[in-house]
């Protein structure tokens, strides 16, 4: 590759910022189902409910767990917007336009469903409500949310992750 044709150091970082981020994500998703697979059979409302008010360490520390890896999720999952727009900014698949937030861009592309964007909605509200004061969340709030980003945001973060693919194949 001639050095006219190489893409600029920019460009270059934002794609292995985008793997890495892919990777994270992927990463993520298993540790948020190894962390609700502590709840059975199938991340039970109930026993998640009476590890989050326990008075033992050890219990709160599996919801926490749970809480944690939600969290990490949407906040990747929010990298992963902003990253594989400028990617594709990058590559010329969509115009260089740093004024519209990453999400409408990604949305007018139809990569960002309604599904995933009422999820990501939903943890911001939980997080914000909590105001870093986690105590005074539900757990079934939280129980819910998570159940949602289990259900949702894998066919999504794959849908971005392909799309991206493509653009570069």
């Amino acid at each position: 590759m001639s050095g006219s044709a190489r893409p600029p150091v920019g460009a270059r970082a934002r794609r292995n910022a985008l793997d890495d981020a892919l990777g994270q994500l992927a990463r993520t998703m298993e540790q948020l189902e190894s962390a609700v697979s502590a709840f059975p059979p199938d991340f039970d409302s109930s026993a998640f409910d009476a590890a989050w008010d326990s008075k033992v360490p050890e219990e709160r520390n599996r919801a926490m767990l749970v809480r944690s890896n939600m969290d990490d999720l949407h906040n990747l999952c929010q990298a992963l917007i902003g990253l594989s727009v400028r990617v594709a900014q990058d590559l010329g698949a969509i115009p260089a336009d740093r004024k519209t937030p990453a999400a409408d861009q990604l949305r007018a592309q139809r990569l960002y469903p309604k599904t995933a964007e009422q999820i990501m909605q939903e943890v911001v509200e939980l997080r914000n409500r909590s105001q870093h004061e986690y105590w005074i969340l539900a757990p079934g709030d939280v129980h819910a949310a998570v159940n949602r980003q289990r259900q949702h945001l894998p066919s999504f973060i794959a849908a971005v992750g392909a799309w991206i693919e493509g653009l570069t194949a």
